[in-house]
């Protein structure tokens, strides 16, 4: 949808350019209190007194009263509550048991729609599957998800609807680390048995009963997925790999580190690294990096070395057919390896979740595209911005509320720069930008222009000088470009 047709000079709901710069200079990227803004613009209003003129907001309750008036970019936050109403202990009673949940959600259509009609992602985006083929071998490859097998047999089985004429398959991926599905019994799970499927799942739920159906195959018999009557949405064949969980924080620190040090006399561990709270995904990968010199002269290296070829091929962008058998011989090795680690008591069985994933990537890759795409690092960021920063931008007491207003004026402020930025009014800085009007309007009172100097358009800015012989000078002018323009701009 093409943005409508909009002044240059309309700034709604701001009154101008640098109005909607400082806003989103102060909430965006600096992030500043409401403490912080008030007296920001206290100290800014002072300076401006004696030029009879005023800061671009009174107090932090202007600014986010400005923000909450934008136009564009409205979905509304709606909320229900959920309590658990099934049977209760007799005696010490779980808090939960008894209190209210309030689940707060946006119509997850208008988020898609805003997503779809947004001017940025115009480009950006595949409108239906294809097939790669590498120009070198004529190989088939596996890059985003709608070069995956996956999107295009859901688009032949979609296409059979004759009312499906002229739609577009809008596939959304959703991000969690808490999920956990395969067909195994967890006492074996690199048996081999047939995929799993609705209907397993349902038989095995009618014929076993609730604790055999947890401890052996991991489910809870009273709770339903809620894609269970997703007529594309099975839940059984929709888990994509997830590079983050499964081999790097999972298979690789939790587990081959911790064996490495336990089997090898000489090596020590630190857990905590060097004041890490957290070990970040970016952290592992730089560990994995070293892992092997730090090792070397310690432990036979082909036990490690085989993982992590594992890891680097699977990290690609862009994956071909004969890399598939290289991901597969080197995860074949690593399983061969692996076992002088139960030989040597240091772990008792590899049925182990995260590590029993990595079997599934040759057949995942093929339906759903490269894992780099997919990695959980890409949600887990969007989790940061939109749940751990507006925390700590609470007051920490009945913090969602707060957190929910924050992401709502967050969201405000990205969809005003995408529509201003389509209008072509974010083109430049704020400086040239007024530095260009003031000139303009010189042009007009004043057609005398002996002191102006105009610097080359890739620079952005033009200043007045005093440079005598009319050259450019390419020294700084930050500050200079205000006092010069304040000596020789006249109103007549």
């Amino acid at each position: 949808m093409p943005p409508p047709d909009k002044s240059p000079d309309d700034w709604t709901p701001y009154r101008s350019h640098i109005e909607f710069k400082t806003t989103e200079f102060l909430y965006t990227c600096n992030q500043m209190s409401a403490g912080n803004i008030n007296i920001l613009l206290d100290l800014w209003a002072t300076t401006l007194l004696k030029h009879n003129d005023k800061p671009p907001f009174a107090d932090c309750c202007d600014l986010y009263k400005t923000i909450d008036s934008t136009p564009v970019g409205d979905i509304k936050w709606q909320s229900f509550k959920v309590q658990y109403t099934g049977e209760k202990l007799a005696h010490n009673i779980p808090p939960w048991m008894d209190q209210p949940y309030d689940v707060w959600y946006r119509d997850p259509h208008e988020v898609v729609h805003n997503m779809l009609v947004n001017p940025e992602y115009a480009t950006e985006m595949d409108y239906r599957p294809y097939c790669e083929y590498s120009s070198d071998s004529d190989e088939h490859q596996w890059q985003d998800f709608m070069s995956s097998d996956w999107a295009w047999n859901q688009v032949d089985i979609i296409s059979e609807d004759p009312e499906m004429l002229g739609s577009m398959f809008v596939p959304v991926i959703l991000g969690s680390d808490k999920t956990t599905e395969c067909s195994k019994q967890c006492d074996d799970l690199d048996a081999a048995l047939l995929c799993w499927c609705c209907d397993h799942t349902e038989v095995l739920v009618e014929e076993i009963d609730y604790s055999a159906l947890w401890l052996e195959y991991g489910i809870v018999s009273d709770l339903v997925p809620f894609t269970n009557d997703f007529p594309r949405g099975n839940i059984h064949e929709l888990i994509a790999p997830d590079i983050l969980h499964q081999p790097i924080k999972g298979t690789f620190k939790d587990h081959l580190v911790t064996w490495v040090v336990a089997s090898f006399a000489g090596l020590q561990r630190f857990p905590e690294g060097r004041g890490f709270k957290q070990w970040t995904g970016d952290n592992l990968k730089v560990l994995m990096k070293v892992y092997l010199p730090a090792i070397q002269g310690h432990v036979p290296t082909d036990m490690v070395c085989a993982f992590l070829e594992f890891c680097y091929l699977v990290q690609r962008n862009v994956i071909t057919e004969s890399m598939l058998v290289q991901i597969q011989e080197a995860l074949d090795r690593f399983h061969q390896y692996r076992e002088i680690f139960k030989s040597t008591g240091v772990i008792p069985t590899f049925s182990l979740p995260r590590q029993h994933s990595c079997s599934h990537y040759i057949l995942l890759i093929q339906l759903f595209g490269a894992p780099n795409g997919l990695c959980l690092l890409i949600t887990e960021t969007k989790h940061i911005k939109a749940v751990k920063e507006p925390w700590m931008r609470s007051s920490c007491y009945k913090a969602l509320s707060q957190m929910l207003l924050t992401n709502q004026h967050l969201d405000k402020l990205a969809v005003a720069r995408v529509d201003f930025k389509s209008c072509g009014m974010l083109n430049s800085t704020c400086l040239s930008a007024t530095l260009e009007k003031l000139m303009a309007d010189t042009d007009r009172h004043d057609d005398s222009n002996e002191n102006i100097m105009v610097l080359p358009s890739n620079v952005g800015v033009t200043i007045l000088g005093d440079n005598e012989e009319g050259e450019i000078d390419d020294s700084p002018t930050l500050v200079q470009a205000h006092v010069q323009l304040a000596k020789t701009y006249h109103i007549s």
